[in-house]
């Protein structure tokens, strides 16, 4: 035989996992109520700037908590959100390419689904 029976064991572990992660993830989309978190649209308005001017940095302050430093304004919350909201930064911008107009609710519903991924890591990893 090729494969031993702790190889076989470990493939029925990775197999439960994936299971696992599906779930958590399908449970998630079913209870979601398809709103963002809090600070996802600062953090995903950084995304974008990001994405199209290469700065974490805004001209205007578009939020109430900031913090100013050389003529631009920073949120000052995790720098991971904005990172994990890069792809939908980029995918909506694409799309606004496409479409020729921004779609607002089309980037609140990829912003809502970038929970997914977030859930099951979590839920994967902690439990």
């Amino acid at each position: 035989m090729i494969f031993s029976n702790s190889m076989r064991e470990k493939d029925k572990e990775r197999l439960l996992l994936y299971k696992l992660a599906f779930l958590i993830g399908v449970v998630f989309l079913l209870c979601s109520s398809g709103f963002r978190w809090i600070e996802a649209d600062y953090q995903l308005t950084i995304a974008k700037n990001l994405w199209q001017n290469g700065c974490l940095g805004l001209n205007v302050p578009l939020f109430d908590y900031y913090v100013t430093r050389g003529g631009l304004w920073y949120d000052p919350h995790g720098i991971t959100n904005v990172f994990w909201m890069l792809p939908v930064a980029i995918v909506s911008s694409i799309i606004d390419k496409i479409m020729g107009i921004q779609s607002s609710a089309l980037t609140s519903f990829l912003g809502a689904l970038s929970g997914i991924p977030v859930s099951v890591l979590a839920c994967v990893l902690f439990f």
